[in-house]
């Protein structure tokens, strides 16, 4: 049951690491080499192997990133439908930011 556990485990991240690897070179980085690519998902590992080495509980991870979910949807949904100069003003990349780091600071 380990066995098929730690595959199915392997399986997931190997997924997830295929997904990031095609939508950075597909939207972002559309006439860079492929190892441009590969070279931000191994960027972006680095803080995730950090965290896994650190020995959180797992309700405190999932705590978090519900929290981050939820006080994230509310400014990006604002400012989506609200295209107004004074939306514009109000639901801004500084309060998308400030709503991420109060989360994090207060989980």
């Amino acid at each position: 049951v380990l066995v098929l556990a730690a595959t199915m485990n392997q399986s997931a991240i190997d997924s997830l690491m295929n997904g990031i690897t095609a939508t950075l070179s597909s939207h972002f980085l559309r006439r860079e080499p492929l190892i441009y690519a590969r070279f931000c998902v191994v960027l972006i590992s680095i803080p995730i192997c950090v965290v896994a080495l650190e020995n959180l509980s797992v309700l405190q991870i999932f705590l978090t990133g519900n929290m981050l979910g939820a006080c994230c949807f509310m400014p990006l949904i604002i400012g989506g439908y609200w295209d107004s100069p004074l939306g514009r003003r109000i639901v801004s990349e500084s309060a998308y930011v400030f709503s991420m780091v109060s989360t994090v600071l207060i989980t």
